[in-house]
Order: C-alpha cells, then sequence, then structure tokens
C-alpha cells in the first residue's frame, strides 16, 4: 500500500489543540449572483401565474353577503346575554346603540371600533373546467364598472328564465319547453345552513331578566316561548322542561321576540328606512331542538304553518307537523287548521327516544320544501311543486307562521331550542322603487313584471343581504365597452343588458375565508388580533 507523505497545508498545521479551522471565506461569484437572480425571477413568475391562473386573495369590503361574508362592520357582545353579533358599518350620524337580536338590550355604540372586512381566496381556474352551479358565492367584474370587483351568490345560470316571487327563485330552461319549478337552496344543504337567519335560540337569556329599567322602557324582553298545554318550566331556561309527564305544548310568539319581517341584526341601522316600505312576511323558517326524555316511551311533534299548495284548497295556509313517536315512527304529514284528516307526506325509522338521551330534531319548510332532520340527518323530504300560476296569482303569506313544539309520555327537556328564518329575496332596496332594470321584482303579484331571460354564456347574481344589495336587481346601465364586446346588440337593452353578468367578466368560485375579520386587543382598539376560529368554507 502507497504511503501519502505530502506535506499538510499550513493552516491545518497551524491550529491550536482542540479546535476547528474555519474555511477561508469566497467571494460571491458573477455564476452564484446569477442563479440567485434568475431564482429570484422564477419565484415571482411563479407567484404571478398562479395569482392570475389558480387562486387569488380578495378583501370583503361591503355588507352585501352578509351573514356568509363580512364587510367592514362592527364586532358587539351583548352584555346582558352574551349574543355574538354584527352590525353593518359605518354607523349613521347619531345612531347610538345597536339593538341585541336575542333579549333586545340597547347596546351603546360609544368607543366601539370598526373592523375590517373577511379576506378569502378564490379558484380562478375552476370555470374553466366546470359549469358555474346556482348557489355558488361567485367574483366577477361589475358589467356597469369593470374596474371593481363584485361578490354576489350565482342564482340565475345561461339559457334559462327566471322570476322572483315570494322572496323565491322560480326558473325555467329556455332550451327544452320545460315548466316553472322553484329552485331550491336545501338541494345544497350546507348552502342552506349557511344562510339561515336566526330569529331566537334559548341558551341566550339577559342576566337583568328582562326588568323595565332605563335601558328596557322601549324593549322589555319575555321569553318568546309559551305554555300551550302541560306544567312547563320557561321562565330563566335555556333549557325548557315538561314537568310531571303526560302531553305539553309550547308555542313561539313572533311579536314578544321584536323580530321586524324585513329586519336583519346586521342592518339593523337601516331599520328607519326599512320601515317606509312594506314589509315582506316570514313563511320559511328552521324549528331545532335537542330531546330528552326522563324515560322510554317519550314522543315529540314539531309544528309550523305555511300555503301547502298541493293540498286540496288553493291559497289555503295548512299545518305541517313532523313527530317522531314512542316506537321510533319519523312522520312527515300536513293538515288543515280547520281539522281534517292529516295528511301523510312521509314516513321513516329511527332509534326511538331513549331516557337521559338527547337526540337532535330539525323541522325545515323553505322554497316549498319540508324536511324532518334527526341527529343531523334528514330522514324525510317532500317536494310542493306548485304551478306557476298559483305561485304568481295566491295571497300572500300571513306575516308569521304559528311554530309549536308537543311532547308526550314522561318528563321531557328541550335543550338548545331554535328557530331560524330563510334569507327573503326583496322586492325592493331601502327606500328604492320596485322598477329597477327589467322591473322583475315585484311584491306578491309576480305577473304585474316579466321574468329575466338569460342567454347563453349569461348570469344573473343577488347578495345574501338582500335588503342591502346593490346586485343584478338594480343594475341600470351596462359600461360601454362590455355592452359593444359581450352583449347582442340586436336585443332590446332594458330586457336583455340591465343586470346580466357575461361569463367573460366571470372571476372565479369564493370557497375559503383564510383571515376572517380580527378583534381588538382591547375595547375600542384596533382590530389586529387573528380571529383563526372562524376560518371557514364558503357554501
Amino acid at each position: 500500500m502507497e504511503e501519502n507523505n505530502s506535506p499538510l497545508p499550513a493552516a491545518a498545521t497551524a491550529s491550536p489543540a482542540g479546535t476547528v479551522a474555519a474555511a477561508p471565506s469566497e467571494k460571491p461569484t458573477d455564476e452564484t449572483i446569477k442563479e440567485t437572480f434568475e431564482a429570484i425571477i422564477i419565484a415571482f413568475i411563479l407567484a404571478f401565474v398562479f395569482r392570475a391562473y389558480v387562486v387569488e386573495a380578495f378583501v370583503i369590503p361591503t355588507g352585501s353577503m352578509a351573514p356568509t361574508l363580512l364587510g367592514e362592520h362592527v364586532n358587539i357582545v351583548c352584555p346582558q346575554c352574551g349574543y355574538h353579533f354584527n352590525v353593518n358599518s359605518p354607523i349613521p350620524p347619531g345612531a347610538s346603540q345597536a339593538l341585541c337580536p336575542m333579549c333586545h338590550f340597547p347596546i351603546s355604540m360609544k368607543g366601539l371600533s370598526v373592523s375590517a372586512g373577511d379576506r378569502i381566496l378564490v379558484h380562478k381556474f375552476l370555470y374553466t373546467i366546470s359549469e358555474p352551479r346556482r348557489w355558488d358565492v361567485v367574483v366577477f367584474k361589475n358589467p356597469y364598472d369593470p374596474r371593481i370587483n363584485y361578490i354576489k351568490r350565482l342564482v340565475g345560470l345561461p339559457n334559462e328564465s327566471l322570476w322572483v316571487i315570494d322572496g323565491n327563485l322560480f326558473v325555467k330552461s329556455q332550451t327544452n319547453n320545460a315548466d316553472w319549478h322553484i329552485a331550491r337552496k336545501s338541494d345544497r344543504p350546507r348552502v342552506q345552513r349557511d344562510v339561515w337567519q336566526p330569529i331566537y335560540h334559548s341558551q341566550y337569556i339577559p342576566l337583568d331578566r328582562g326588568s323595565s329599567g332605563i335601558d328596557r322602557v322601549e324593549h322589555e324582553w319575555h321569553v318568546p316561548w309559551r305554555a300551550v298545554k302541560g306544567n312547563w318550566s320557561l321562565a330563566q331556561r335555556r333549557s325548557y322542561e315538561h314537568l310531571g309527564g303526560g302531553h305539553g305544548e309550547i308555542a313561539f310568539d313572533f311579536p314578544s321576540a321584536h323580530v321586524g319581517p324585513h329586519w336583519y341584526a346586521y342592518n339593523q341601522f337601516e331599520r328607519r328606512e326599512a320601515d317606509k316600505v312594506d314589509h315582506e312576511p316570514i313563511e320559511d323558517v328552521r324549528i331545532a331542538a335537542s330531546v330528552q326524555p326522563s324515560g322510554s316511551g317519550a314522543s315529540v311533534k314539531f309544528h309550523t304553518t305555511a300555503r301547502l299548495d298541493s293540498l286540496p284548497q288553493e291559497d289555503a295556509v295548512s299545518r305541517l307537523t313532523g313527530s317522531i313517536d314512542a316506537t321510533g315512527k319519523v312522520t312527515l304529514e300536513a293538515s288543515r287548521l280547520d281539522g281534517g284528516q292529516p295528511r301523510p307526506l312521509g314516513t321513516a325509522q329511527v332509534t326511538p327516544l331513549a331516557a337521559g338521551v338527547s337526540r337532535h330534531v330539525e323541522l325545515w319548510y323553505v322554497d316549498q320544501q319540508a324536511s324532518l332532520w334527526v341527529d343531523d340527518q334528514r330522514v324525510i323530504v317532500a317536494n310542493f311543486d306548485i304551478d306557476i300560476a298559483t305561485a304568481t296569482g295566491r295571497a300572500p303569506a300571513p306575516q308569521y307562521p304559528e311554530i309549536s313544539i308537543e311532547v308526550d309520555g314522561p318528563s321531557v327537556t328541550l335543550h338548545g331550542v331554535e328557530v331560524d328564518r330563510d334569507l327573503y329575496y326583496s322586492s325592493v332596496q331601502y327606500g328604492n322603487p320596485t322598477n329597477h332594470g327589467q322591473g322583475v321584482f315585484v311584491r306578491n303579484r309576480a305577473s304585474e313584471s316579466p321574468p329575466v331571460n338569460l342567454e347563453s354564456d349569461q348570469f344573473f347574481c343577488m347578495g345574501d343581504n338582500s335588503p342591502l344589495s346593490h346586485d343584478s336587481r338594480f343594475w341600470q346601465s351596462v359600461n360601454p365597452w362590455i355592452e359593444k364586446r359581450m352583449f347582442d346588440e340586436e336585443v332590446p337593452p332594458h330586457i336583455q343588458k340591465f343586470g346580466i353578468v357575461p361569463r367573460k367578466l366571470m372571476m372565479g368560485r369564493a370557497f375559503f375565508v383564510y383571515f376572517p375579520a380580527p378583534y381588538p386587543l382591547a375595547p375600542g382598539g384596533s382590530a389586529v388580533l387573528p380571529n383563526f376560529g372562524d376560518m371557514r368554507f364558503i357554501h
């Protein structure tokens, strides 16, 4: 084996024992500078390509999509009941108080800071490989000012006609001579759950017990549920208990809940404007509670009323009932308010209600569809598909439905009792007349105005906060550049162009709130604390 006799480098032999000599420094060469510069350029190119074609971030500026998405707003926690809610911003001059939607306590706005809007992510490539779906939340260029980006919910699709009647959306295809039918948000249950508007949830009760102090002169609070039959413990209770067993019933009293039929908590500073227009009735509701019996053999029934036109007499308000009996048989049925034999709408079977076990039960009536849910599973659904002549000609719904809950058998406790309402696509904006653009939105009598007709590559969009959303209903002009390049010049502008979103203006689908409006570090301070708990997917 050959021995290596070459001398050690001077730097190595000069190193002290137990130390490691530092490597000689090298000056950057032209090649390393070039490689670094190329890496930076490539990173920038990839970032711009990703932003342009894949995902882009946006900030929500206004409240037109509330409560699904929040623009600039004031975040409020009621000091009496703890309910967390948001109010639109800016606060009008002279508006010094907000009213808690749950316990009606007037809350001073003095010192409360304004929070920025939600920051969202938008799929920009999605609609190049798939068609937009009704109820998607979409971002698009404003047709009358394409420098502005709008975010709304997609309600009208290409080659169809649409008509808003009694706050609901009716559509029909123009390509196959189809009949008019209602478009149901409940076909996408996650969408429907996101747009429910709370009316009253039983877990919120005020510390002042609704006493008539100086802050309660106009808005004294009472439990909006009242006992109809049986011995109930309701007052100052988050859970309602039917004592002693047997038959019991409670009913919801809308006036006690101080519910304005056109009033959302988010818009409450515009309430004076809302009072200038006719209020729409409440008909589409959700009733929910967790039912916990003290023993076996319990049954429960949830009731609401609505115009169920598939029943014999037109325009009649009927009672809708969803029930679970002692054997676990689930029934959905309709009956006339003046009595008569109930009409079965569907049956199913679940595990019977057991002693000490809470079962979550929900009854929905929304978009002319009834459904009963048990433990977050839809077990029965029934559709009421009425013809367009009935929809446009029937009398308006009563101001409020008649909502009640019945129990039978052993003592039963109802936890988390909730009443919600559906969003209502308004005929008018606050303070604005009905006829805007096509004049498509009318109150109760839709036959007074024509529907919207969409051609290929055309869409129609509206905001979830319908009373305050400037959307396809109310646009009265089209940018000349957009009009010349994206619309058929043969079509009269008052029919085809106002309110239409051409496909080329669609930017993508909103899918995630990555940075919700932050919280302030202290009351009245700047909102800087990230609200990671409200990060969510958008439905």
